[in-house]
């Protein structure tokens, strides 16, 4: 047994064969190899990597201008919209800055405007009209506007705000030549739109148009008679501003490729401005009748304001076109209703109220009504006598 035990083990039978290592050269075949496949992987990736940053930049490129000219062409269609008696609706016209009015945004849920969307995060000084106690000076002139304040029938300050686009040069690069595209409303901090915009060969950014002698036909206004600037009393300038009836907006971004150098991406559009020229005209014939009276109470718990009036003859009577009631709240020696507080529908009842729970004690106030049609058009402001000061 022994014997056959050690006749076993001396075979090599029950334990692995075991194997030969890797010779020298089959180590540096196979290094070789590899160096050769991952070379070739590194030199892949590169490629691929910088094809991304390429297409990327291109793309940032034209959403840039594709951007900016779709906010442009937004805001200069509706120019013009929700103008007070006598405001203008152009106000600068230069290759670089145009400005203008529009009723763009209103912070009233019962849209007593026309203004194109509604954000209640707006500041109110952001939702109407500029007045000479917070004038700005134009983008690229010296003039400020206004120089009066504009108000609508009712007496209300006009909802039209001042909308300027405007470009700039780009402190913040090192490559010359490049702008930013700015938008300001009334005097509020600019915002970017657009970034990395050139100009080759001095190009405008916008060119404008007035209609020609012949039918459809049109005239680009061009140097002497640009740069223009809206100011009461200018006559000249004012009735050419008055005759802009399309914009050419003219976009370049640029983009910097490492290899290629300077790729451009450009966009353009031509922008009728739909209001030019045009009498604003209401859709329930006259404005309706304003409430007859106001009355404002201030509660004898002193933390609110209560106020009452009676329906318009409109609604009762007369053309039936009253649709709602808007309150407005004035502080005392302000001089401005700016927008509503509260808005109701009309119910057919002979009277409405209003308890104002929200007005901020200690100072004094005077409320006011209108009443509001299909159009919307308001009536004229009723006012309620005095003031009166709730108290906390």
């Amino acid at each position: 047994m022994r014997a056959l035990s050690r006749s076993f083990r001396s075979s090599g039978h029950g334990r692995a064969p075991e194997r030969a290592a890797f010779t020298l050269v089959e180590i540096i075949i196979a290094l070789t190899l590899l160096s050769i496949v991952g070379a070739a992987a590194v030199t892949f990736l590169v490629k691929q990597t910088r094809a991304v940053m390429v297409i990327s930049g291109r793309l940032d490129a034209q959403q840039n201008v594709s951007f900016a000219i779709d906010a442009l062409s937004h805001d200069l269609r509706i120019a013009g919209v929700g103008l007070g008696n006598r405001q203008p609706m152009m106000l600068e016209a230069t290759p670089y800055a145009v400005t203008f009015n529009a009723d763009l945004v209103t912070t009233d849920t019962a849209t007593v405007t026309t203004a194109t969307y509604f954000d209640p995060s707006v500041p109110e000084s952001l939702t109407v009209a500029l007045t000479p106690a917070n004038k700005i000076t134009y983008p690229l002139g010296a003039i400020t506007y206004p120089d009066s304040t504009y108000f609508q029938s009712s007496g209300l300050l006009s909802n039209a705000e001042t909308v300027s686009y405007y470009f700039t040069p780009d402190s913040t690069t090192s490559v010359a030549g490049e702008y930013l595209l700015l938008k300001r409303i009334n005097n509020a901090t600019p915002t970017v739109l657009a970034r990395a915009i050139v100009f080759p060969g001095g190009t405008p950014g916008f060119r404008y148009f007035i209609p020609g002698a012949a039918i459809n036909s049109r005239v680009e206004l061009t140097a002497p008679t640009l740069p223009l600037y809206y100011k009461v009393g200018s006559v000249g300038p004012d009735t050419m501003l008055a005759k802009i009836s399309e914009i050419r907006v003219q976009l370049k971004a640029m983009y910097v490729d490492p290899v290629e150098g300077n790729v451009f991406r450009s966009a353009n559009e031509s922008v009728p401005l739909l209001n030019a020229g045009l009498a604003h005209t209401q859709g329930c014939l006259s404005p309706p009748l304003a409430p007859a009276t106001l009355t404002q109470t201030a509660s004898p718990s002193g933390d609110s304001v209560s106020v009452s009036w009676p329906a318009s003859g409109d609604e009762i009577g007369g053309k039936h076109d009253v649709k709602s009631y808007s309150v407005y709240r004035q502080a005392s020696g302000s001089g401005v209703w700016n927008t509503p507080i509260y808005t109701i529908a009309a119910a057919g009842t002979p009277t409405y109220a209003f308890q104002d729970k929200a007005v901020p004690l200690g100072p004094s106030y005077t409320y006011a009504v209108v009443a509001r049609d299909c159009t919307p058009s308001l009536s004229g402001l009723t006012q309620g006598a005095g003031t009166v000061t709730p108290l906390p």
